[in-house]
């Protein structure tokens, strides 16, 4: 009973830090409007929270690309991408997707590329993510519009598709 309790706490002290960290974020350093983008950052809040508790070696690994800071982008963009890069490194993959997401409709060729990543099986199995869904299509595509517009590294993952 005493664990039950204590896990509790926990769970309480926990919320109360991600609801902190979600209430300090003023509108000129939240990017995102939408009630799904803000249950978005509020879930990410909470997860931060809680990022001192998982193991560096449960994190997934990032290419090079996917931790560059974003070029020719927008302030929003960059946020966008930051804010999704810090869900990778948790484990998000599905919320860093729908910031991935609304950074590359400007055409952003590295917010392409990292998105067609999340989608890439060998990616995935890289990071050792569990419960998110390859979409080897969806990565060409994706792939394919990054290269479009000028990321030159989307060639080498096009060629190691299968």
């Amino acid at each position: 009973m005493e664990d039950w309790a204590s896990g509790l706490s926990t769970l309480r002290e926990q919320m109360r830090r991600a609801s902190e960290v979600a209430t300090s974020l003023t509108p000129s350093k939240q990017v995102v409007a939408s009630a799904d983008d803000q249950a978005v950052v509020a879930m990410s809040a909470a997860n931060e929270a809680t990022e001192s508790a998982i193991p560096a070696e449960a994190a997934p690994i990032l290419s090079s690309a996917a931790i560059a800071p974003a070029r020719n982008a927008t302030p929003s963009t960059t946020a966008l991408l930051e804010r999704a890069r810090r869900l990778l490194k948790l484990g998000d993959v599905a919320a860093a997707r729908l910031l991935m997401d609304r950074a590359a409709t400007d055409g952003n060729a590295e917010a392409e590329f990292a998105l067609a990543e999340t989608f890439d099986p060998s990616r995935l199995a890289a990071w050792r993510v569990r419960g998110v869904r390859p979409d080897t299509d969806k990565a060409r595509s994706l792939y394919e519009q990054a290269l479009r517009h000028g990321f030159a590294e989307a060639a080498t993952r096009l060629s190691s598709l299968k």
